[in-house]
């Protein structure tokens, strides 16, 4: 549990220890308790004599599993183009992946959905449930 903390004016909050909670990520400490677009920088802001007394929330993302099944052809997920590794990172609600899928040599793509749902190389979607890819690619059989 967080304790109360009592400063006086012009002085500044020790952050806490960051609370942890399953399922979640902690996202920082916020003023506001409904939009969280004011954040608290504890390096920074001092108290005030508006603020004699307030409270500080905690933000909270969910957290979500990734999982890419791939035959024949290599599937790469990115958060602003960058790489995430399946199984090993734990995605947050409200980030946006893309997917991007290169066949092997000789194959083409023939499957590739997303929790069950047909998608395109390259298209992307805003994180908020766990996430199974699947894509597979067939020999490209000549004439």
């Amino acid at each position: 549990a967080i304790t109360t903390q009592y400063a006086r004016i012009g002085q500044k909050l020790v952050e806490p220890t960051p609370p942890t909670k399953s399922g979640y990520s902690f996202e920082g400490w916020y003023v506001d308790n409904e939009t969280f677009l004011n954040d608290w920088d504890f390096a920074e802001d001092v108290i005030d004599e508006e603020e004699k007394s307030f409270i500080l929330y905690a933000k909270w993302l969910e957290i979500f599993s990734l999982t890419v099944t791939d035959t024949n052809c290599t599937v790469v997920v990115s958060i602003d183009d960058e790489p995430v590794t399946p199984g090993a990172t734990a995605l947050k609600a409200t980030q946006i992946i893309k997917i991007n899928v290169t066949p092997e040599e000789n194959y083409e793509v023939t499957l590739l959905t997303l929790n069950d749902n047909p998608i395109e190389d390259g298209d992307t979607c805003e994180v908020d449930d766990d996430i199974v890819i699947v894509a597979e690619a067939t020999e490209i059989v000549g004439d």
